[in-house]
Parts: structure tokens; sequence; C-alpha cells
């Protein structure tokens, strides 16, 4: 059984997976490309430095903590995987942390880490208006080799909420739920284009899945 069912974490992004299914330009996404996971960028896209995407703080805040694991064969400065992280991060930080509920802070980073306000300030602005759970211990996200195929890319993840959000004995042996993040080269640095927290069909090999619920 996965995780999220039932968990505080799921409930309160509903309405955000709502509009996280189409790109930029609201027409739906590509299927993930199929190739083997890798490390590296082969493209000489880099990851922004724009002060704005600076800004999310991968750590989280006082109200939110986030705890990152890399995965065998992952690169932390492979900026793929950076822009996956910070989108990841402005996510759950605009979901549950109050620093963060407002148009203002996540527009400041929304044009610089992603293709369009439609990929991250507009999704979250509805999880953002409801009473947010209270997180105990750290978010815990383990990072998985990402899919690159040219200047496209899919950064995947796995989310374990248990210690932040729910502390039921029963869920003991679940690791966590898979997410994802598209990503695009645009004028040679890397973009998120859409977040899913919760991917139906990310591949025909069903590794991403498994890798969630394996023990660590």
């Amino acid at each position: 059984m996965s995780i999220h069912r039932g968990m505080a974490v799921a409930a309160a992004l509903t309405l955000t997976l709502i509009t996280t299914s189409c790109t930029s330009d609201d027409k739906p996404d590509p299927k993930p490309p199929t190739g083997s996971p890798t490390s590296a960028s082969p493209t000489p896209a880099q990851a922004s430095e724009d002060p704005g995407v600076q800004a999310v703080p991968l750590a989280g805040d006082k109200h939110l903590k986030i705890q990152w694991s890399l995965d065998k064969g992952v690169n932390g400065s492979d900026p793929v995987v950076d822009v996956g992280r910070r989108t990841l991060a402005a996510v759950y930080l605009a979901t549950f942390s109050p620093e963060w509920r407002s148009d203002a802070a996540i527009g400041k980073v929304s044009a610089s880490l992603t293709t369009g306000d439609d990929v991250l300030l507009e999704p979250t602005r509805s999880a953002r208006s409801g009473k947010q759970p209270v997180a105990n211990d750290p978010l815990v996200i383990t990072v998985q080799p990402p899919q690159v195929d040219g200047d496209t890319a899919v950064f995947w993840a796995c989310v374990d909420a248990r210690g932040a959000f729910d502390h039921t004995p029963t869920r003991r042996n679940n690791i966590g739920i898979l997410a994802s993040v598209s990503v695009t080269a645009k004028d040679g640095v890397w973009k998120a284009t859409r977040y899913d927290l919760d991917p139906q069909d990310p591949t025909s090999d069903d590794r991403y899945y498994q890798r969630c619920q394996q023990d660590k």
C-alpha cells in the first residue's frame, strides 16, 4: 500500500495535483523519455544562478525541514537534479510553510525556476489557501537517477513523510510516494515545465515505483 493513502501531506496537496498535469503552454506533456537514467546532463544547459532560484532553501525552513538523500549514481551537482530539488522544495514549502503561502513569495522564484506561472505559482495557490498540518520531523526526499533525453529530462524522487506528518506504525514498511519534475533546456538554462506528486504511468519499467517501496 502506498504511504500517500490517508496521509495528511497527500490531503493538503490534493488541489495542487489537479493542475499539475499540463505543460506551460496548456498542452499535455509528452510521454517521459524511456532512455536509461543518467546522472549527468549531456547538454550544455545549466541550472539557473538567478537569486530567485537560489532563494529556495533546499533544507526547508523552521516550519518544514527537508532532508535529501541521493541514490547511487546521482550527481548532486547535476543541474537537472538541482532544478528538480528546488522545484519540489518550493512546492512543499508553499504547501506547509506560512512564510511561503503568498503569491509574492512563490512569484519571486517562479520566473527563474520554471517556464511559466502555470507551472508553480498557479498550481500551489489552492494548496496555500488551507490550514496546513504541522511538521514534526524532516520530510525525507530520496533522489533517483534522472532520465535525460537531449534538451528534456525528468527528475525522479521518493518522498517519505512518515516522520514529518505520520507516525502510524502500520505504515512502517512503506518508504514513500513517487514524485517527478519535468524540465527542459531553454536558452542554455534548465527550467521546470511541470511537476507531478503522484505519477500514474512514469515509464514501462516500474523501477521508480519499486524504489519508493524499498527499505533504506
